[in-house]
């Protein structure tokens, strides 16, 4: 019994001693330590690979090309405008010094831009028109008729022809001028009323000597 009282009373002394080794308290158990410890490689792991992760998301940023901005609108240039030619210089100074009274020098500026560009019908009429002025009546209707067969639409180069035809003689020539001038003017042309009246001269004066001249 004494034995028996023993054993017992001493198994109760080991089951009340603390949990531990040797009943010593404060260190864990060999099992807990172990699984502590086993988790440790497991966060090391993750930690490593978000550093990775993060390195490999930076470098892929910072590898890719930059995104070029749009292209700035172009300006639109202003036009320019053209440059008058040499033949229309001459041209434009010729008028000049006809308007200012100096005949001569406006024939030769005329005759310098028709020589630079002979299919100008303007300046043909123009030169035609000095030369008149000078009394170089054959040569100003020959400027004349130049003018209209490069224009035949050109009504003051057909109304200056038919008063140089009228002023040397020849009104039946002036005659056919005067009708294409008033089939070819504007309506509100400034000429057109005294073109007609002279017309009607010409036609009642042929008329009236075709009337005298029957039998």
């Amino acid at each position: 019994m004494s034995r028996l009282a023993d054993i017992l009373s001493g198994m109760d002394r080991e089951a009340a001693r603390p949990v531990g080794v040797g009943g010593i308290p404060g260190l864990a158990p060999p099992e807990t330590r172990r699984r502590r410890w086993r988790t440790a490689p497991y966060l090391v792991m993750l930690a490593v690979m978000a550093v990775l992760a993060a390195a490999l998301l930076l470098r892929s940023q910072s590898s890719a090309p930059p995104t070029a901005p749009p292209p700035a609108p172009v300006p639109v240039a202003a036009v320019a405008p053209p440059r008058p030619t040499p033949a229309a210089v001459l041209a434009r100074q010729g008028l000049e010094a006809a308007q200012n009274g100096a005949v001569g020098a406006a024939v030769d500026f005329f005759r310098q831009a028709l020589e630079a560009d002979p299919s100008d019908a303007e300046t043909w009429n123009r030169l035609g028109v000095v030369l008149a002025r000078q009394g170089e009546w054959s040569e100003a209707m020959e400027a004349f008729r130049r003018a209209i067969r490069l224009s035949p639409p050109h009504a003051e180069a057909h109304r200056n022809l038919a008063v140089a035809l009228d002023r040397r003689g020849r009104p039946a020539e002036a005659v056919a001028h005067y009708r294409l001038f008033l089939a070819r003017a504007a309506e509100g042309h400034p000429d057109r009323e005294s073109v007609g009246r002279r017309l009607a001269e010409l036609t009642g004066s042929s008329e009236a000597s075709a009337r005298k001249a029957r039998p």
